[in-house]
């Protein structure tokens, strides 16, 4: 894969100067000492509890037996800087008796803008709990230029209880002098323009401030584009590309205001024969050559494939191949059961640690009528460091399974 460095200059005539992060922001009821603040989403498996407590009285008890609905409870904090960092931590703990399979006790930021769209999501999950000792998670995201709010949640992945206590919510670290949205943007083969959403922390000029673009081969030779420049009505600037063709790779974007440094983002172009044999010229997924929407579930045991089946759903996600047995059981189970499988190769949210095993359950089970397509990735687009790692892994499985979708 060739790599190239494409560099975005916003020149000012005025220098920026990164601000002195701020102090804590506060959050409603952050040791669930009170019933404000947090909401219950399923009330049935979660509740204050005064039994248990880090610090205070109290704490929040989610409890979840079988271990089917990912229970949470969140809080939303408002007026939020675009493109600033914030750090969300809670203090957790298990015991090994209150603990069943896939138990992980977890935190999330879901970033939103003015138009309620939600730009970016994170997770952190922490599985220590054999102690019953307290113990901290800690979750740091950059939120993207349009970001107005989040959405914070602790939440219990898997079969057992876990207790939450004393959550906190902090600015990181202040915006960097140009904020660049998307950080990451796929590029279609033979389209020549992308557009950014661009902050810009000082008040900028677009006739006193050209955009000089550098583009960049490994061997240094330099490719021209042209940019336009345009502010928009909520303060924020589109920035648009005008570039050459651009081969198959990963490019990276660079911002500048003046000599400070702003954000990064990437381009991606893809393969340009990509399509496998198992979707249409449109689209479409096809099964035994016919067009197939699927409609169907996931947080579902090989056990409930028969109510699924009943109620008329045609589709699963399934259970990943790191289990060869396990994996071709719960293969068969969908074929008697009328179903296929959306199959997750992402055990542990990892992908090319997976690798080995995913290319296992391919050479195994590629040609199972029960398998709709392989899932590399659940929102690439809101795990940090993850589309390039995707883009690669996506090459190496093609070449693995030419027919089933990826």
């Amino acid at each position: 894969m060739i790599a190239r460095v494409l560099m975005v200059t916003l020149m000012t005539a005025a220098a920026s100067f990164a601000q002195a992060p701020q102090p804590e922001i506060p959050l409603n009821n952050p040791g669930f000492e009170s019933d404000e603040g947090w909401g219950i989403h399923f009330p049935d498996f979660t509740a204050y509890d005064d039994a248990q407590a880090r610090t205070g009285d109290r704490s929040l008890r989610i409890s979840d037996p079988d271990g089917q609905k990912a229970p949470f409870a969140s809080q939303v904090v408002t007026e939020l800087e675009g493109g600033a960092t914030y750090t969300f931590t809670v203090w957790y703990r298990g015991t090994a008796e209150d603990v069943g399979p896939g138990w992980r006790a977890a935190l999330k930021m879901e970033y939103y803008n003015d138009e309620g769209e939600n730009t970016y999501g994170k997770y952190a999950q922490g599985n220590e709990h054999t102690s019953g000792e307290w113990r901290q998670i800690e979750l740091t995201a950059e939120a993207p230029p349009d970001t107005t709010r989040v959405t914070l949640l602790v939440r219990l992945f898997g079969a057992g209880t876990v207790w939450f206590d004393d959550a906190a919510f902090a600015l990181a670290a202040p915006p960097p002098v140009v904020s660049l949205a998307p950080q990451r943007h796929l590029l279609e083969p033979g389209e020549n323009t992308v557009s950014f959403t661009a902050r810009v922390l000082e008040p900028l000029d677009a006739e006193a401030a050209p955009i000089r673009i550098m583009v960049y081969e490994d061997e240094g030779e330099q490719i021209e584009a042209d940019v336009a420049l345009e502010q928009r009505e909520d303060g924020l600037w589109t920035v648009t590309l005008t570039l050459p063709e651009l081969a198959q790779g990963t490019y990276r974007v660079e911002s500048n205001l003046g000599q400070t440094p702003g954000q990064m983002a990437y381009l991606f172009v893809p393969l340009t024969d990509r399509k496998p044999e198992g979707l249409s010229d449109t689209g479409t997924i096809l099964v035994e050559g016919e067009p197939f929407f699927p409609i169907g579930l996931y947080h579902v045991s090989v056990s409930h494939y028969p109510m699924l089946a009943e109620a008329g759903f045609n589709c699963v996600q399934g259970v990943s191949p790191n289990n060869l047995e396990a994996f071709g059981a719960a293969l068969d189970a969908c074929l008697e059961n009328g179903l296929t499988m959306d199959v997750p190769l992402y055990g542990g949210m990892k992908v090319q640690e997976n690798m080995e095993a995913s290319l296992a359950g391919i050479a195994a089970y590629a040609d199972h009528p029960a398998v709709m397509c392989w899932k590399i990735i659940d929102e690439p687009d809101l795990r940090p460091g993850m589309p390039k790692e995707v883009a690669e892994a996506y090459i190496t499985l093609k070449e693995a399974d030419p027919v089933n979708p990826i």
